[in-house]
């Protein structure tokens, strides 16, 4: 279990029932007494070993496609790096950005589900088995149009992102750095961004500031939107909205 909770990726576990004649279940029964049977003081390696691992990293990649919603997202963040970085950057690497030490594990996981589509927003609501009812969550009810991810993340008039997004503006503006702006590549791709010096080096610490500061605020854009459409009482101010001096609005 510790190497488990350990791993950066989510774990699942499937239950199985036990003495059933289930291959896997009777062989974790015989390698746990067998492990018992050890003396007390020998030291376990509970490491995967390193060909299994590149073995089922290849797999993987062999027999898993993207989503057509994330190639999508995927084109649009490295466009707008070549737009505003100059350079063409990969699949694999933005990928692999979401993985950098900068970014908390609640903020990559919130990016992975940018990238995939997976939030229950806007037009996911508009599909003909959904009750009227929930078909109305579909629309913003502050700017009054059918919601998306980049509406609620870079366009939406609600006060509680465009306090954040001029939040971080101004924090930005003590680096001494043109302000890169918040859109698709330069947050959900924060990991790619580069920055350079007049003399053409490489900025790594601002480039590792600006990716904590990124996502972390499109991250509080995205939380407070969800307090805001999920408060029971819309004039009531949630914590995060008071700590930032902003008053809920729907």
């Amino acid at each position: 279990m510790g190497p488990a909770g350990a791993r950066k990726a989510h774990t699942a576990f499937e239950w199985v029932k036990g003495h059933n004649g289930h291959p896997r279940n009777e062989g974790a029964d015989q390698c746990a007494g067998e492990g018992a049977r050890k003396p007390p003081t020998e030291a376990l390696d509970l490491s995967p070993p390193a060909a299994l691992r590149l073995a089922i990293r290849n797999r993987k990649n062999t027999s898993c496609a993207q989503r057509p919603a994330a190639v999508t997202t995927l084109a649009v963040i490295a466009e707008d790096l070549a737009e505003v970085c100059d350079y063409q950057v990969t699949d694999r690497a933005i990928w692999l950005s979401l993985r950098k030490k900068d970014i908390t594990r609640e903020a990559r996981q919130f990016l992975w589900k940018l990238v995939q589509d997976a939030f229950m927003v806007g037009r996911h609501w508009l599909r003909p088995s959904m009750p009227d009812l929930l078909k109305e969550r579909a629309t913003c009810t502050k700017c009054l149009e059918v919601e998306s991810l980049d509406h609620i993340l870079f366009r939406c008039e609600a006060r509680g992102r465009e306090k954040i997004t001029s939040l971080l503006r101004k924090t930005w503006e003590n680096t001494g750095v043109a302000f890169p702006g918040l859109r698709w590549g330069t947050a959900v791709g924060a990991g790619c961004v580069i920055f350079k010096s007049s003399n053409d080096a490489r900025l790594t610490l601002t480039e590792r500031l600006w990716t904590i500061l990124a996502t972390e605020s499109l991250y509080l854009i995205w939380k407070l939107r969800c307090e805001r459409i999920n408060s029971p009482l819309p004039g009531e101010e949630s914590a995060g909205c008071k700590s930032m001096g902003i008053r809920r609005g729907r």
